[in-house]
């Protein structure tokens, strides 16, 4: 545990849950579509709040890339089966092939039956292997998605990778007629219409300055765009923005590190353009001030009792738990982050902590499952049926679980804000880190030689450690400094295959995913292939090893500093 700070933790009751609900109207009547009126009239509101609370206020217009799905059908023999079509899939006038299963072993020139939720990954691999159009099968409710593995607004490269085949869902009450579509090899037809291209967007920042602060910077974020009315996904986590927004106003004092609050759009309708934009043009702030990103989305759900699974890093784990405690008794578990979300940071050494926070209890089901896939392999049971459907209204949200919510994400962000030294703990990451590269090493045994990686994250972990002893017992207002040039390092390490200045798909990733290859070769039996890929490997070790020395070099010179004072 952190060294026990001289101000008085967040009382519950600065919370007020009738002020949280009326911030919740505002965002739950209308359709917010990216960039659009209604989108543009909830910014409003939040500014208006934001601004009569004392923060300073930056509105944005920004060019990103968005999809707006149409109408859509299916035609199978004589038959109108009811569907929809997906943001970021390809529109089509009409397209007629025979249907089949997307196990079969050939799917070419075919429209191809999946059950479960349209994602991008299961998009890209029916697209891959030729299948001229993809119908998925859902619940009893269809599910809105975005099925492009690009991360926000494709440059002239990632343009390439935006799926080229039509996409639909059904209902599961369409699941006979489609099997007996499959079995007979009946022919069906796909026609939709999908509003994909530029439009300008939105952004909303707001910063509230620490009267004291340190120069470092704590980030809070939630998209404001919306599929139908969308009052939990996202309108419960922008009122509790904005109620989070006014408590801490209350608190300036005590802060030690700025606070900045934006609200993206582009994130439904743009696999988080709004985000990565943010990113591309706000570069070397978030490389030099931003120590930690809380994100929060759909909170407040009803029924949602789950406070176990929402994710975090290694180094956020201890505050996470520590805060949660307070409103529940079940111990905290989270989860690895996957990659969803708006998580544009982690290039720029930025931890993160949450995204979604509660959850159901865990039910199998079509949403859960794919639930579970997206956002890290959560085993609670998702945001809810009504997640991404038109049933998603004000209902759907729980008065007293969003003010719930809303004082966990209170507490956490105060804490981060006003402890002297930030409760980030990169000696679990780095623990995390040498767990991970040992296990690696078994696995590839004498085809490439892991032992330095090894050897560095042991002996950083064991250094962290010690720092992070001496600024439990001495508080360091410099602290910061340090924990954000190991961010530089590891958090990158942990969760970047690419460039640190680029954003690696959405798509699911191994941990340390920059040594993929390495897996690669550990699973490779054929001789000629395990030749190649040793090359690569040997230069991803070389990267992570570089990485590992740089950090090392940042903890002996703190361990430096300290010992001569």
């Amino acid at each position: 545990m952190t060294h026990a700070e001289p101000f008085a933790s967040l009382p519950a009751e600065q919370v007020d849950a009738d002020r949280l609900w009326r911030h919740l109207e505002p965002f739950a009547t209308t359709v917010r579509t990216s960039g659009s009126p209604e989108e543009a009239a909830a910014f409003d509101y939040a500014e208006r709040v934001l601004r009569s609370a004392g923060y300073q206020i930056r509105r944005l217009e920004h060019p990103g890339f968005v999809s707006v799905p149409g109408s859509a059908s299916l035609t199978v023999g004589s038959d109108d089966v009811s569907c929809i079509t997906h943001a970021l899939a390809a529109p089509t006038p009409g397209v007629t092939a025979p249907l089949v299963a997307d196990d079969a072993p050939d799917v070419s020139g075919r429209i191809a039956i999946a059950r479960g939720i349209a994602s991008p990954s299961a998009v890209r691999s029916l697209w891959l292997r030729g299948a001229s159009g993809a119908v998925f099968v859902n619940a009893e409710q269809r599910y809105e998605m975005g099925v492009s593995p690009v991360w926000g607004s494709p440059d002239d490269e990632a343009r390439r990778e935006l799926p080229a085949i039509p996409v639909v869902s059904v209902a599961a009450d369409a699941a006979a007629r489609l099997d007996a579509g499959v079995a007979n090899a009946e022919p069906a037809t796909l026609r939709t219409e999908v509003d994909t291209g530029w439009r300008s967007l939105p952004l909303l920042e707001a910063t509230l300055k620490a009267e004291s602060g340190d120069g470092s910077l704590v980030l809070f974020s939630g998209h404001v765009d919306a599929w139908h009315l969308g009052a939990m996904d996202n309108g419960a986590a922008n009122a509790t923005m904005l109620e989070v927004a006014t408590v801490l106003a209350g608190r300036r004092a005590e802060l030690r590190r700025d606070l900045r609050i934006v609200f993206w759009s582009g994130h439904s309708h743009g696999r988080y353009a709004g985000s990565q934009w943010y990113a591309d043009h706000h570069d070397e702030e978030l490389r030099t001030r931003a120590l930690v990103h809380v994100n929060i989305d759909s909170v407040g759900g009803r029924g949602a009792t789950d406070l176990t699974q929402a994710p975090c890093m290694p180094e956020t784990y201890d505050v996470a738990a520590d805060v949660i405690s307070t409103e529940s008794d079940r111990p905290y578990e989270g989860v690895r982050y996957g990659r969803a979300g708006d998580q544009s940071f982690w290039g720029h050494g930025v931890s993160s902590v949450w995204m979604g926070l509660s959850e159901q209890p865990a039910v199998p089901s079509v949403a859960s499952d794919a639930f579970g896939a997206l956002f890290g392999g959560t085993r609670a049971g998702g945001f809810g049926w009504w997640w991404h459907t038109p049933e998603d209204t004000i209902d759907k949200v729980d008065p007293e679980l969003l003010a719930r919510d809303c004082r966990l994400y209170a507490r956490l962000i105060h804490r981060l804000c006003a402890a002297t030294v930030l409760p980030l703990r990169y000696s679990r990451t780095a623990r995390d880190l040498h767990g991970r590269l040992e296990d690696l090493a078994t696995a590839v045994g004498d085809a490439a030689d892991l032992s330095r990686a090894v050897e560095r994250s042991a002996e950083l972990a064991d250094k962290v450690a010690r720092l992070e002893e001496r600024w439990d017992a001495t508080p360091d207002p410099n602290a910061w400094r340090v924990q954000k040039a190991l961010a530089q390092r590891l958090v990158p390490l942990e969760y970047v295959a690419g460039s640190v200045h680029e954003h690696d798909p959405a798509l699911a990733q191994s941990p340390v995913p920059i040594l993929a290859k390495v897996r690669e070769l550990a699973e490779t039996t054929d001789a000629d292939a395990r030749r190649h890929l040793a090359v690569s490997a040997r230069r991803k070790l070389n990267a992570v090893e570089w990485r590992l020395a740089e950090a090392l070099d940042v903890a002996d010179r703190a361990l430096n500093r300290w010992e001569s004072d």
